[in-house]
């Protein structure tokens, strides 16, 4: 998998948490259909509206090298290093602007982009393509929760799970970087 190094849990900073909120209680069937309008959140510059939490120890996402999740329906699946958040789509190749391709496998990319995230260290999101073996993680991140992971490039990004696909933004929410992840989109936010 591109992006992805050798980096264990125990190389991730101590205080790391994964924050689960309750936020979709809506009991809607999983879908992650790209309905990249029905994605909802907060302008540029705020933080989220106040949920239910519960904080949970990152340890519960350990896995291998690393940390990981998938989304309930399973047709989105991502793994954590010290460096990276890469989220794998397999199976359902997207079309993304051009801008929004990582450049990692020049004439590759385009039409066939099915690895999104903050790749190879760089600190916006970007989209390529899959190398390596296809990944399903053995832990889920419910509909209407989130998770906080920090990277060593010095963001920490959250993701959310909902029914229309993952949203993942740099917790800095002065900067608005970030990006949504359907089986059909990819969006740059």
């Amino acid at each position: 998998m591109a992006g992805c190094s050798s980096d264990s849990p125990a190389d991730a900073p101590a205080n790391s948490i994964a924050t689960v909120t309750s936020a979709d209680r809506t009991g809607s069937p999983p879908t992650e259909s790209g309905a990249a309008t029905a994605v909802t959140g907060s302008g540029a510059g705020q933080p989220p509206p106040e949920t239910e939490t519960a904080t949970l120890q990152i340890s519960a996402f350990a896995e291998g090298s690393g940390y990981s999740f998938g989304t309930p329906s399973g047709q989105i699946q991502c793994r954590v290093t010290s460096s990276t958040l890469a989220c794998q789509t397999r199976g359902r190749p997207h079309t993304v602007t051009s801008n929004s391709l990582c450049k990692i496998r020049l004439g590759e990319e385009q039409g066939r982009a099915d690895l999104f995230g903050y790749l190879e260290g760089g600190t916006l999101p970007c989209a390529t393509v899959t190398q390596g073996e296809v990944y399903v993680s053995p832990h889920t991140l419910g509909y209407g929760q989130r998770v906080t992971f920090e990277l060593t490039q010095g963001i920490a990004v959250t993701c959310g799970s909902a029914t229309d696909g993952l949203t993942c933004t740099d917790t800095d929410y002065s900067n608005g970087v970030g990006f949504f992840l359907s089986v059909d989109t990819f969006t740059q936010l």
